[in-house]
């Protein structure tokens, strides 16, 4: 009899010890996951974009997103939020009240400067930003995007940054604000990739705000020529196709069309070139890299004049590239003469991109001018076709961190040619790098 009492025990014993045990494991489970619910649904609460396949819906999970104001925002330096569209690469700011994804590019796409504009919506930067020139090159805009929010607030005083009083939707592309960048994490901040950019704030004395090439907050005079990165928003209801938003694995949301497009690779004869600008029936390219002759960089001096891209001087680039470079290529006759102008842009004409057409040359090789889209911004050193003023002698030079100094022509530096091509000869390849399109 006390056996069989010591067996009974033992067993209800052990039974009992084994539903307690998964008690608590099933209340932690419960606990887990109603947390994650209830994070989707406040997420997604008077939306419908919130679908399984949606992007929005994948970017909610991840677990570098905190609640900065009243938007859910990406916060540090090793965060995956890499978004690939439209042949760029971008980073993915946040999640915006109406479960829209604000996203940045992640290099600089122009060097300008910002001027005397009283807020960023009347500088000729966000004229540019919104113009044919660069919305062009957004594949399926309509679907794709919605319109961009930008803070016009005076901040003195970054801790002054926060919920913006006076807010712009009236365009698709916009630019960062100060409390973008804090609501980032400042210097230990994804935002921070080496290279001097605007910000979209004043300060009450006009000048400028931007973040330094060491993710520093400082101000410009708003005369300095420094990078420019745009912010768009792209529609949270999109399907996500593939990746995992790392640098090498992005998220994609568009099918790939084939098409040729900004961004996409061209090999000619042995060189690798970038299409910068597509127009009706030829599409402008600019070299990869710079030009070099034996694995050495080429330099030259800009011209022995002014600052005319002129090819009537044998001493000038401009007579360089259209002579001794244009000679030497396998592909010359591939190549079609196109207007290249060399534009005035300073505070003579408050920094308009906008070019006289009266200061043109008409030939088979060019260079990059202020107002073109920057591609390709780790090369650096390169002359331009533009000047601050056209009674002077000095012409603009890019640097790879994203500002632009100012030497005289009589000066060397590095040469980036750019080409144009009809578009009908891109034959063969899809513009991928490893697959760049070809004449034959």
């Amino acid at each position: 009899m006390i056996r069989k009492f010591k067996l009974f025990f033992t067993r209800w014993d052990g039974q009992k010890i084994f539903n307690v045990v998964s008690g608590v494991v099933l209340v932690a489970l419960i606990f887990f996951y109603s947390t994650r619910f209830l994070k989707l649904y406040f997420y997604n609460k008077d939306s419908s974009d919130g679908t399984i396949d949606s992007l929005v819906y994948k970017i909610q999970q991840n677990s570098s997103l905190v609640k900065h104001n009243t938007n859910y925002v990406f916060r540090g330096s090793n965060v995956a939020n890499y978004l690939l569209y439209s042949n760029r690469l971008w980073r993915i700011v946040g999640i915006t009240t109406d479960n829209n994804l604000r996203v940045v590019s992640n290099e600089a796409q122009a060097i300008m400067a910002f001027g005397d504009a009283e807020n960023i919506t009347k500088s000729n930067i966000f004229k540019w930003l919104n113009s044919d020139v660069f919305l062009n090159t957004f594949n399926d805009k309509d679907k794709y995007l919605v319109h961009s929010a930008v803070c016009k607030d005076i901040v003195d005083n970054i801790n002054d940054a926060g919920n913006c009083n006076e807010v712009s939707t009236e365009n698709y592309v916009s630019m960062l604000g100060i409390d973008d960048f804090v609501g980032s994490n400042v210097s230990d901040s994804y935002l921070v990739n080496g290279q001097y950019s605007y910000l979209a704030n004043s300060k009450s004395d006009n000048t400028k705000w931007y973040i330094n090439n060491e993710g520093k907050l400082a101000v410009s005079e708003s005369d300095d020529l420094l990078g420019i990165r745009p912010v768009i928003t792209i529609n949270g209801s999109v399907s996500l196709i593939s990746g995992d938003g790392s640098k090498d694995n992005p998220y994609i949301v568009e099918e790939d069309t084939n098409d040729v497009s900004f961004g996409d690779t061209v090999k000619l004869g042995d060189d690798y070139y970038y299409i910068y600008q597509v127009e009706d029936d030829i599409v402008r390219l600019i070299m990869k890299d710079i030009y070099k002759i034996n694995d050495e960089d080429f330099e030259n001096i800009y011209s022995s004049g002014d600052v005319s891209y002129d090819v009537q001087d044998t001493k000038s680039v401009a007579y360089y590239l259209n002579n001794t470079f244009y000679n030497k290529l396998s592909y010359k006759d591939n190549l079609v003469t196109c207007d290249w102008y060399y534009n005035e842009y300073g505070n003579n004409n408050d920094f308009d991109y906008q070019f006289n057409r009266n200061n043109k040359s008409s030939n088979k090789v060019g260079m990059y001018r202020i107002g073109n889209i920057l591609i390709g911004s780790e090369v650096g050193d390169y002359f331009t076709m533009s000047t601050s003023s056209k009674t002077t002698k000095q012409i603009y030079v890019i640097k790879e961190n994203g500002k632009v100094f100012i030497q005289d022509v009589s000066d060397k530096a590095k040469v980036r040619p750019a080409v144009c091509i009809a578009k009908s000869d891109l034959i063969s390849g899809d513009g991928t790098s490893s697959n760049p399109w070809g004449v034959e």
